[in-house]
């Protein structure tokens, strides 16, 4: 199963982890693995090159972890475009992605 914490302020979103695997075919072939990870590194990748946001982070099989401290609207707005799309993927497998949004 995939869990997606987005952690959450006062004052916005400031980043997500990702741990584990959806299991639905051998690696390399699961499309749901590949949709969750085009999106953990799409919105890391955005927020740092096209915004020149620092952030910390970690990667490795099956985590990924990103947090910034400079929030503003643009992430903001980038992180809950994130947590959307990572909410359809658990509507759409429920028995494969955990979602939840930790203050």
């Amino acid at each position: 199963m995939i869990c997606c914490t987005v952690f959450r302020t006062a004052t916005g979103y400031r980043g997500f982890e990702v741990t584990g695997h959806a299991g639905m075919a051998r690696k390399g072939k699961d499309v749901l693995c590949a949709a969750v990870s085009i999106l953990t590194t799409h919105t890391a990748m955005t927020i740092q090159e096209e915004l020149g946001k620092k952030g910390t982070g970690k990667q490795t099989a099956g985590y990924f972890r990103f947090e910034i401290t400079d929030t503003d609207e643009t992430t903001d707005m980038l992180f809950r475009a994130f947590l959307k799309r990572m909410i359809g993927l658990s509507e759409e497998y429920p028995r494969k992605i955990k979602v939840e949004v930790k203050t």
